[in-house]
């Protein structure tokens, strides 16, 4: 909670069993400068309507092809006033990092690994996808990108050691989006495989596309702190392509989502565990949906679907169904908040006359 270029008087009191004081001590302490790669940004809002805390923010700055010198990924903790009282970064991208009950921090790294942060910046856990084979699911060969993402994934100084995470029974792909903690202490993040389509499946989803193109689903993976998976769920087997064959597949316009031989199928983007119900609901961004799946006793591939909310759901729905939605979040009611964007909303976008709409 301290800010930026300041400096602190600390006290602190020792008091017996019994309460009777001890002593007091104290210090003084100045705090650093607000770092050299933050952005300079302005704050409006009203302190006396926000929750008291620091809010996090991850910064992805943009910058131009030709800069020699970009600004790095990081994040930043603002209080209620705007100002800076924490700064961290590591080696490349670290994404969706939340709170653990224990105070620490969980979060993704450059969609092969899972980061566990303590509040002074300490990678104390450090989990890194495997295909069961290496730790570099993609099997990179060309000598400067082996380069890029040994440098990736390196760290800063004092990280914990990663420890690998391999399934058994499927070759795993990635880590991506978010990744939580579970009542049990195992982890629960997202994850990828990849998987052959038939071809008279791809000419039904895909008229005159004639590249021999298989998809990517999205695979839920609970594992230990020691590395091990117990379970997984992956969509391909729980949703099946032909009922919920989303928007991606054919929009070759977009390389992000689409190639010659890999399509974005489902592009899951937010995973939380509802021990109420002992069920894992996830988003899922292409099909338009969110997804609730059984968390059975058994241990090994998990595919049992519990009901599926949006487009083709099943369950009833009162109202528009949401788009691209992000940020699906369990409420101390047991209902279920989430971030309907809006992209590709019925009736909304250029030509209809109506601006799409986010809610």
């Amino acid at each position: 909670g301290m800010r930026a270029d300041s400096t602190y008087r600390i006290e602190a009191e020792a008091l017996a069993a019994d309460g009777e004081s001890l002593g007091v001590g104290s210090a003084e302490v100045t705090t650093g400068p607000v770092p050299e790669y933050a952005l300079d940004f302005s704050i409006d809002g009203d302190p006396s309507r926000q929750s008291p805390g620091m809010t996090l923010l991850e910064m992805n700055p943009a910058s131009e092809e030709d800069d020699p010198d970009p600004l790095p990924y990081h994040l930043m903790g603002i209080d209620e006033e705007g100002e800076w009282v924490w700064a961290w970064r590591n080696t490349g991208v670290t994404s969706g990092l939340e709170l653990n009950p224990s105070g620490t921090f969980l979060g993704t790294y450059n969609f092969v690994g899972v980061h566990e942060v303590d509040v002074l910046g300490n990678v104390v856990g450090n989990w890194l996808v495997s295909s069961g084979e290496e730790p570099n699911p993609e099997g990179i060969v060309d000598p400067a990108a082996a380069e890029a993402f040994a440098s990736a994934i390196a760290g800063n100084p004092g990280d914990a050691e990663p420890i690998p995470v391999a399934a058994d029974w499927m070759a795993l792909r990635t880590f991506h989006h978010e990744v939580v903690e579970m009542p049990n202490g195992n982890l629960l993040a997202l994850s990828a495989a990849y998987h052959d389509v038939d071809p008279a499946l791809r000419a039904q989803f895909c008229p005159g596309d004639d590249a021999e193109w298989g998809v990517t689903s999205d695979v839920v993976v609970e594992f230990t702190r020691e590395g091990e998976v117990v379970r997984t769920w992956d969509l391909w087997d729980a949703t099946p392509i032909e009922d919920y064959p989303g928007y991606a597949l054919c929009d070759t316009s977009n390389e992000l989502f689409t190639t010659d031989i890999d399509r974005d199928w489902t592009h899951a983007n937010a995973v939380i565990y509802d021990p109420e119900r002992d069920a894992i609901i996830l988003s899922v961004r292409h099909n338009n949906t969110v997804v609730a799946l059984d968390h059975l006793d058994e241990t090994g591939p998990q595919s049992q679907l519990r009901w599926v909310l949006g487009e083709n759901g099943t369950l009833p729905l009162d109202g528009e169904i949401s788009y691209h939605q992000h940020a699906v979040e369990l409420q101390d009611d047991g209902s279920v908040l989430l971030y309907d964007n809006g992209n590709g909303r019925e009736g909304t976008g250029e030509g209809t006359g109506n601006p799409p709409y986010s809610r």
